[in-house]
């Protein structure tokens, strides 16, 4: 696949960075995931860690089913590496309440899947428009599409943090899961978690789909969410890739 990339972490103002990511390239496909742990939960890390490093295990190992049915083969990479995390956790940790959102881009050039968990997004975009993005899962989003709120109300709405699901040890992720019309040359797919997407505003976002320097304007727009927030940033993790 011929794709250009661009990934990064950031502490934020947080005593710990809960954040995790990881990537698979090859020449047929790619795969991108985001995972926020839950703060408030013990060591949101852990889950988040464990869990993007199984994921892109089950899709290097499971990268057959995926080419030729790729729903299929996201729901059982889910599931897989949803057991897996559960096996390692338990054997480092015991039963813990550890807890991560998900977001996940795989591609090949036929096919454009994304899965997502909880609020962290992904934001397909062209150089003019947001095109789609994943709805969060939480009452905030049911109200903005209740048409009672604005994008601009959900940084400062005090539900934001609350989340209806959530990747944890004690069921199976409820995953949405959507295929799309394959990436197209010059459009971008942003992931992020929380920290990145909140405090910006949908100019901000745009900005990502026309720049030709996604390291410049993705570091830009992360120094003014720490300029504005030096006390209470969250961590912010972003992936961006572009069709080329």
């Amino acid at each position: 696949m011929k794709i250009s990339f661009y990934e990064a972490t950031y502490q934020g103002a947080r005593s710990s960075n809960q954040d995790a990511y990881s990537h698979a390239i090859n020449d047929d496909w790619c795969c991108f995931v985001v995972a926020d742990g839950l703060g408030g939960h013990y060591n949101g890390e852990i889950a988040s860690s464990a869990y993007t490093s199984a994921f892109i295990k089950a899709v290097n190992e499971n990268a057959r089913l995926l080419m030729s049915d790729p729903i299929d083969g996201m729901k059982f990479c889910i599931q897989n590496a949803w057991q897996h995390m559960c096996k390692q956790i338990q054997q480092q940790y015991g039963t813990i309440d550890s807890q991560t959102t998900l977001v996940v881009l795989w591609m090949n050039a036929a096919h454009l899947v994304t899965a997502h968990v909880g609020d962290s997004r992904l934001y397909l975009l062209d150089a003019n428009d947001i095109i789609w993005r994943t709805p969060d899962h939480t009452p905030v989003q049911a109200l903005f599409e209740q048409g009672k709120i604005t994008e601009e109300d959900f940084y400062h709405h005090p539900m934001q943090n609350r989340l209806l699901r959530s990747v944890n040890l004690f069921e199976p992720p409820q995953a949405d899961i959507v295929l799309h019309s394959p990436l197209s040359v010059g459009d971008t797919v942003l992931l992020c978690s929380d920290g990145f997407w909140n405090p910006l505003s949908r100019n901000d976002i745009l900005l990502l789909g026309k720049t030709n320097d996604f390291k410049g304007t993705a570091t830009k727009l992360v120094d003014a969410i720490l300029a504005d927030h030096p006390t209470d940033a969250d961590n912010i993790t972003l992936q961006l890739i572009r069709g080329v």
